[in-house]
């Protein structure tokens, strides 16, 4: 499911959404963080970290998949490529775990900061 588009490999063409996707919900984040551009961020944060999630997923996957294609599962170990595509594989997984985590992140973070600063919703931060 995760190997090929119209005959083309998807693990490069996949990897340009997380590219793109992965530091703008970081930057999605700080401008969050920033009173005045929050309202603005309100909404465009958990979208764009989910659809980062998802292109982490689908890279990951694809990325296993052309893995296995291209022969770098365990047969080739020893060679040079395999060492690097195995490494590249395994920094690829710890991405996908740190998008899960962050995914959800920002709602921890917008609950914590309006119990110690708005508890009682009475200040309009949005201005």
């Amino acid at each position: 499911m995760f190997d090929t588009i119209n005959g083309l490999p998807l693990h490069p063409l996949v990897v340009h959404a997380a590219v793109v996707l992965i530091p703008l919900s970081g930057v999605l984040g700080v401008l969050y963080a920033v009173p005045r551009t929050r309202a603005w961020a309100r909404w465009a944060l958990p979208v764009v970290s989910v659809l980062a999630l998802g292109s982490a997923f689908v890279a990951t996957q694809s990325g296993q998949a052309l893995q296995g294609a291209l022969g770098f599962d365990g047969a080739n170990s020893e060679s040079t490529a395999a060492v690097l595509v195995e490494r590249h594989s395994e920094l690829g997984s710890q991405l996908m775990r740190i998008m899960v985590a962050y995914t959800w992140t920002y709602r921890v973070g917008d609950l914590g900061s309006r119990a110690v600063w708005n508890p009682a919703d009475s200040i309009d931060y949005s201005d």
